[in-house]
């Protein structure tokens, strides 16, 4: 299993930032890694979300599992044919900031799992975009124009 972590401080409200981060409809505003998420269907805690990993559209179907606004944690996991991922957001106030705890656990399916100590630095440069994405959402304010539209 290749797992990531990073944590980030953010000059937001942690209730705003949780709501946006929990919302997978919004990856593609802040991950580059993102080609497009969309709810499936009805359900507000079903994704269908096709990364590009490679240089290759990767669908992935991903389910809220675990959702609390109140404690700011939510769990989302993830499936695609080569890979069956975990993201565990956790927002917690930090004074007139947040601090974000963003952990990732992919494990790789069929052949590839062979080669997941390989792929660690690859995942690893991927979160870092993302946070690197998510840092300038959150600074610019298009968080929160993502969260009107």
């Amino acid at each position: 299993m290749i797992t990531i972590q990073e944590e980030l401080v953010l000059n937001a409200s942690a209730a705003e930032v949780f709501e946006f981060l929990a919302d997978f409809t919004n990856l593609p505003a802040w991950d580059p890694g993102i080609e497009r998420a969309t709810l499936t269907g009805n359900n507000p805690a079903r994704y269908h979300v096709v990364a590009n990993f490679m240089g290759r559209s990767v669908p992935m179907e991903y389910e809220r599992t675990e959702y609390s606004p109140e404690a700011r944690t939510a769990t989302l996991e993830g499936t695609a044919s080569t890979v069956n991922a975990r993201d565990i957001i956790v927002v917690r106030e930090n004074g007139e900031s947040c601090r974000l705890t963003w952990r990732a656990e992919f494990e790789m399916r069929g052949a590839l799992r062979f080669g997941e100590a390989l792929m660690k630095p690859l995942f690893v440069r991927l979160g870092k975009k993302a946070m690197n994405g998510l840092k300038e959402a959150i600074q610019t304010g298009s968080h929160r124009r993502s969260q009107a539209a």
